[in-house]
């Protein structure tokens, strides 16, 4: 996975740096697209796999705003989810994303290159089984239990669009950022204590971390 963002990285450093060169050119020949539909495929293959639609549309002529809604649920996934160690018996819940652009100028090549940042909000519930020590770590007890999700998150992104077929294109980003996770948990007894140091084990806990993200969607220019 993480060598996926570090070519990605590279791949549209190179590229923004090559448009930055070129970028004297008139601003009448951005051709980013004034109105447009994607899908995120890629999201069917994370562990809270989601199905995402986005719309993207102009305000100013290298301005753009777009927004992203996915329904998350673990029947979506692409894979067995078991085999990454994640073994949720419900997972459901919805994800918003809203992203400001600012469009490079067109230079000479069929890339259009972009920065963004983007707010991201996710609130998903799962119920999941694990093992927990009682009165005093006297013994463990593998306790079914349902949690509440929720993450905000803000990333600075880096990305470029890729027209292949008329107004069918594919849109590359990366980028950084933070995250703050906030897990409540329901139907765990008060004496039960994880046996895993992990924070997708603790009750009740908010958690500010470091945050990832980078993919492909793949969209159509309406206008």
């Amino acid at each position: 996975m993480k060598g996926k963002y570090i070519l990605l990285v590279f791949f549209l450093l190179t590229r923004i740096y090559a448009f930055s060169q070129n970028d004297t050119i008139s601003k009448n020949q951005t051709k980013h697209p004034l109105f447009a539909l994607k899908i995120a495929p890629l999201c069917l293959i994370e562990p809270t796999p989601s199905f995402e639609i986005a719309v993207e549309y102009a305000i100013k002529q290298q301005w753009s705003l777009q927004q992203q809604i996915g329904y998350m649920n673990a029947r979506l996934g692409v894979f067995d989810l078991h085999v990454f160690g994640y073994e949720y018996n419900e997972l459901k819940g919805i994800r918003l994303r809203t992203e400001a652009k600012y469009y490079f100028r067109k230079a000479k090549f069929d890339e259009h290159p972009y920065l963004a940042a983007d707010v991201l909000y996710k609130c998903f519930s799962d119920s999941k089984e694990e093992y927990y020590f009682r009165y005093n770590a006297s013994y463990t007890e593998k306790i079914a239990t349902k949690r509440k999700n929720q993450v905000f998150a803000l990333h600075l992104k880096i990305g470029a669009i890729k027209y292949f077929y008329s107004k069918f294109f594919f849109d590359i980003y990366v980028g950084i950022g933070i995250r703050r996770k906030d897990i409540t948990k329901q139907g765990l007894p008060k004496d039960a204590e994880p046996t895993v140091s992990d924070f997708r084990f603790y009750d009740d806990a908010g958690y500010w971390l470091g945050s990832m993200t980078g993919g492909v969607k793949l969209g159509v220019k309406i206008k």
